[in-house]
């Protein structure tokens, strides 16, 4: 934080440059370290979901891995909670240690309805000792445990997270506020939703969902996907007379894995309306959310 802060409060052109430069870097890094513990978390869950029972299911998600960095746990956990539906928490080795205790630090991220606050109290209540310290609020949370301990709270978590929710996986719930017309998709309409950011919790963008049909796509960067798309009648499944849209998915693909649509494809999206600039050209954009 503190180069950023330095990059915009030096008056030298040149010390700004430099700075600007190594925050890049910067950034490249934290990319690289993000993928490379999402495709370790991608192999841990493949063999974890096949080692379950038919009739069983993956109702939380807590990992560890020695070289992972406690800097990305959020993201990570984040990333996974998304694709997963479950509360997720994500450790990595503390930078500080205790004696010769191993300490873990995590990031939890969870899902509507389940308060992961009142859950690690509630851990905490039937194993007074494991965590060390913890906080954060419905949504997220940060704690701290020896990795002896670890065992034990992924047990603990598990349970709680089975008893709440019945031993039955919630199903997934993605609410929007309805289909945009075709003369709705205007520049004018993205800047203007834009224009009354911030979103945050509890009050978050606007996000609506329409039928398309894939005209074409290409992979950005082997994880994103970028599509040429044409608005259709949610009715009848023709193709609207509306100008063509470019939309993107970010993080939809592991490396390696090939886009599951195919041209012609007829697609249901959920997408927020947004613009995007590009060396001095603005235009309308669709970021979308979740794509079937």
């Amino acid at each position: 934080m503190s180069l950023g802060v330095r990059c915009l409060l030096t008056d030298d052109a040149t010390e700004a440059c430099e700075l600007a430069r190594q925050l890049e870097q910067k950034n490249a890094e934290r990319k690289r370290i993000t993928n490379d513990m999402s495709a370790d978390a991608s192999v841990i869950l493949t063999a974890l979901q096949g080692s379950l029972r038919s009739h069983d299911e993956l109702m939380s998600i807590c990992l560890y891995e020695e070289e992972w960095h406690e800097g990305i746990t959020g993201l990570l956990a984040g990333r996974l909670k998304e694709t997963y539906g479950t509360p997720v928490v994500i450790f990595a080795r503390a930078k500080s240690q205790q004696g010769d205790e191993v300490m873990l630090k995590g990031s939890a991220r969870s899902i509507d309805g389940y308060h992961i606050l009142d859950a690690l109290k509630r851990v905490r209540n039937e194993h007074p000792a494991i965590l060390e310290k913890f906080g954060g609020h419905a949504k997220a949370a940060g704690m701290s445990l020896c990795q002896s301990d670890l065992d034990t709270f992924r047990l603990a978590l598990d349970k709680d997270v089975r008893a709440f929710f019945s031993n039955r996986k919630p199903p997934s719930e993605l609410l929007t506020d309805g289909e945009l017309q075709v003369h709705e998709f205007t520049l004018d309409n993205a800047r203007l939703l834009r224009e009354l950011a911030p979103w945050g919790q509890d009050f978050p963008a606007p996000s609506f969902d329409n039928y398309f049909r894939v005209v074409q796509f290409r992979v950005l960067k082997e994880r994103h996907i970028k599509y040429t798309l044409s608005p259709l009648s949610e009715n009848d499944g023709q193709e609207l007379a509306a100008p063509l849209l470019n939309a993107i998915q970010f993080n939809v693909l592991e490396p390696g894995e090939q886009p599951s649509v195919s041209v012609g494809d007829r697609v249901h999206a959920v997408y927020e309306l947004q613009t995007n600039e590009y060396r001095g050209d603005v235009s309308l954009q669709l970021q979308l959310q979740w794509l079937e």
